[in-house]
């Protein structure tokens, strides 16, 4: 009962309800995971001082009191304070997570590198990476930066604290860059894989090649349509696409018609495969082949 109140502040999320109701109860009582949700709320608020001021208060602070503190605090831009959290998880021995990790980064990823930025960063690896290079949950991240510009900037701060990249991440830049119309930065995405000693595979060279296309390099989309043959790589569906589309761009009717058989032969007849041969084949005023595409479909 005497919890009560807390527990319907919490449940509504509303901050000022949950400090009233601290102020009658032994937080040194409260569980831990009733003063996480309630640092939770207080950060939520933007009460920064409430926030740190419970976290103080709290008689036992694990991974997610330190992670929703130091997040509070970089979205505040007080990146010196959430350094010294870092440094305190650090020195606990408290492990924040490849989750945390990515938060953070991505929280710095739109703002501008500094000093404090840079001490954070530097604290990173102590903070939640582990030794065996699991860290698909870092890469995984990248899908829900929409901005080119911060999605290279997370790619970059990754390899800062030790990240390699992965063909998960790389694949992700190439896709990026390729809906940005850049084959010049796809390209360098492409290469670095190589470099970092992880193969291309067909969704490497498909958003490349649809990197091309987009900046209308047709000749380029048919070249690498033969590196991936001499790589021993098979084309998926979207490689066979997009070299169609390159072909009824380049007015070449009947390159579209064998790319479309070859397909069809090779990963199975679809709908994306027939839509883009109808279209190209309309585009270049072949009737015919429109025809011969609604027959076989």
């Amino acid at each position: 009962l005497e919890r009560a109140p807390l527990n319907s502040a919490l449940a509504s999320m509303d901050a000022v309800s949950t400090k009233a109701a601290l102020q009658k109860l032994d937080i040194s009582k409260l569980s831990a995971f009733a003063n996480n949700q309630v640092l939770k709320v207080l950060a939520r608020s933007g009460d920064l001082a409430a926030t740190e001021a419970h976290f103080a208060a709290m008689p036992e602070h694990n991974h997610f009191a330190f992670a929703t503190v130091v997040k509070a605090l970089i979205r505040a831009d007080r990146l010196d304070r959430a350094a010294d959290y870092l440094e305190q998880a650090a020195a606990s021995n408290t492990n924040l997570g490849t989750s945390t990790v990515a938060g953070i980064l991505n929280l710095l990823s739109i703002r501008p590198h500094s000093d404090a930025a840079q001490r954070l960063l530097d604290l990173l690896p102590r903070s939640g990476l582990t030794e065996d290079g699991g860290f698909e949950r870092l890469s995984d991240q990248l899908r829900h930066i929409a901005d080119l510009a911060a999605k290279e900037r997370y790619f970059t701060l990754m390899q800062s604290i030790g990240v390699a990249p992965d063909l998960l991440a790389v694949n992700m830049m190439i896709e990026a860059c390729a809906k940005t119309a850049n084959p010049v930065r796809a390209q360098h995405y492409f290469d670095m894989a190589r470099s970092c000693g992880v193969e291309p595979n067909a969704i490497s060279y498909s958003s490349l090649l649809d990197a091309h296309l987009r900046a209308n390099q047709l000749d380029r989309c048919f070249e690498l349509a033969d590196r991936m043959r001499a790589d021993n790589i098979e084309p998926n569906e979207a490689t066979y696409v997009h070299l169609i589309k390159a072909a009824s761009l380049a007015r070449q009717p009947q390159r579209v018609t064998e790319l479309l058989s070859t397909a069809v032969s090779q990963v199975g007849a679809s709908a994306p495969l027939f839509a883009v041969a109808i279209s190209g084949f309309a585009r270049l005023g072949d009737f015919d082949g429109v025809r011969s595409c609604l027959a076989d479909v």
